[in-house]
């Protein structure tokens, strides 16, 4: 089972309602992502997981500043992005229980223009770059083939859909 979390942080105050219902609705998201995923099929790669087990992931909002910094150090490109994810379960390095099994980074000013762009509101961008930074760690992955692709779009949708939001915005449909 997927647990999300929202990393404690200081937010411009034009995004403190829009965070505030983002962090609201984290628990529907982790519902959507438990029910139609769920931490026991065999794509899921957080940790080597017994179906009941916990996997806490954290969810951070930062700046663009550091995201391009995260970008840098760690996709080698020096350019700012909407979402970073990482899995620490692929290091194959044991770790407890407690801790966090990966992280999802959001950029809040990127997702601020793409929810302008895509005329959505901010709380639905930040939850689609939150199912789509989840994707990655439990292993889709849309760069490998079309048909990847099309299996992470096939999961976005109906995750984005237990959760009242249209599907239209997903991230690989963009």
């Amino acid at each position: 089972m997927i647990t999300l979390v929202l990393a404690a942080a200081k937010f411009p105050s034009h995004l403190q309602v829009a965070v505030g219902d983002f962090q609201k609705r984290l628990p529907r998201i982790e519902r959507a992502i438990n029910n139609n995923i769920g931490a026991n099929k065999k794509n899921i790669r957080v940790g080597e997981l017994k179906p009941a087990a916990k996997r806490q992931l954290i969810v951070h909002l930062v700046s663009n500043a550091a995201i391009q910094k995260l970008n840098r150090e760690w996709r080698h490109k020096n350019s700012t992005t909407d979402v970073l994810s990482f899995n620490y379960a692929e290091s194959g390095l044991p770790f407890f229980s407690h801790e966090a099994a990966g992280e999802v980074y959001i950029a809040y000013m990127v997702a601020k223009q793409q929810a302008r762009k895509y005329r959505l509101p901010l709380v639905d961008e930040f939850s689609i770059l939150a199912v789509h930074g989840v994707l990655h760690i439990l292993g889709y992955d849309h760069e490998k083939s079309a048909a990847a692709m099309k299996k992470m779009q096939n999961a976005e949708k109906k995750i984005l859909a237990a959760c009242g939001i249209d599907s239209a915005g997903a991230l690989t449909h963009r």
